[in-house]
């Protein structure tokens, strides 16, 4: 299939910064048709810099009321293989217009009761409706590897950082010596580890400030002294 026939739809859980490398293949499919739900952590002119009006779901299931809107496509991509309503589309699409579906995936390898569980799932349910997967990189392969999605079906990419707008404008040499995390502000992203472990730094005579962007219901711990 080339270029001028591939007629996508992307829909990003959460749309994040990093789905801003979108914009590298607009170019080549200037048909393409971005949904998405809110960001956790919103960024301000996203569409702007995107150069692409985004089609806001209140819930990713709610694709399945407006379907009829993407009888066109025949590449479906989008996040995550737990959405009911995600998953019915597919198989309409799949049924009806003989669309390709790709599912992307950013969990890791892990081989827990859960993934063990999810294995069987998607082998006996969920490999029939994905043609293939996205993922970061080398675990992100070995997890769908495992899930039974063959390793020609693979594909790795997902995530990067979008040139246009991250880019050194100034020198190091001239910034405040200070350490920067970006992220939500929840406990799995370890903030409570984080909080600790620079108190201990400023209280054995560290000078760096701790600059903190971000999000989330463990804002109220991030306060101290040295804490941006």
């Amino acid at each position: 299939m080339s270029k001028g026939q591939v007629r996508p739809v992307i829909f990003w859980e959460g749309f994040p910064v990093c789905g801003l490398i979108i914009k590298s293949v607009i170019k080549d499919y200037p048909d393409i048709k971005i949904l998405a739900t809110k960001p956790s952590v919103p960024f301000h002119n996203l569409e702007l810099i995107l150069g692409r009006t985004v089609q806001w779901l209140q819930s990713p299931n709610d694709i399945w009321e407006i379907k009829s809107h993407f009888s066109d496509r025949n590449l479906i991509i989008h996040t995550g293989w737990n959405h009911k309503g995600w998953l019915r589309f597919d198989t309409y699409m799949k049924k009806k217009y003989g669309a390709k579906v790709v599912v992307v995936v950013d969990n890791r390898y892990k081989l827990n009761i859960r993934q063990i569980i999810g294995a069987l799932y998607f082998r006996s349910f969920l490999r029939k409706i994905f043609d293939a997967a996205f993922v970061p990189g080398k675990e992100g392969i070995q997890l769908m590897r495992f899930l039974g999605m063959p390793i020609n079906r693979i594909f790795v990419g997902n995530y990067g950082a979008f040139e246009d707008i991250y880019y050194e404008k100034n020198s190091s040499i001239n910034r405040n010596n200070e350490f920067l995390y970006v992220g939500q502000l929840i406990k799995r992203k370890g903030i409570e580890l984080l909080i600790r472990s620079f108190k201990d730094y400023r209280l054995k005579g560290g000078k760096w400030n701790l600059r903190i962007i971000g999000e989330g219901p463990l804002r109220n711990i991030c306060f101290g002294e040295g804490i941006i």
